[in-house]
């Protein structure tokens, strides 16, 4: 899945991918960090989901956030963590 945020003005760009690990006793980390220094405020944030489909919303500074592919099925605890930090 890629991850996006676009954030401030002049609107800032980070770009953050994470990819399913395959093999024996394979694992990867499925967090996301983006940093952000002083910025504090909304954050829009892009998804787009293996599969193809995407997703859109607004969140706020200085939150970590867990997220879940839209699905029918009730996700597990898998999912993709996303930080949205302030440099402290």
């Amino acid at each position: 899945s890629r991850v996006s945020i676009t954030y401030g003005s002049p609107p800032r760009r980070q770009v953050r991918e994470v990819h399913a690990s395959n093999g024996l006793s394979a694992q990867g980390d499925r967090r996301l960090l983006f940093g952000l220094g002083t910025y504090k405020g909304d954050i829009e944030l892009h998804i787009r989901w293996c599969g193809g489909e995407s997703t859109v919303s607004k969140v706020t500074s200085g939150k970590y956030l867990h997220l879940f592919q839209p699905s029918r099925v009730v996700p597990d605890e898998t999912g993709v963590a996303v930080s949205v930090k302030n440099k402290n």
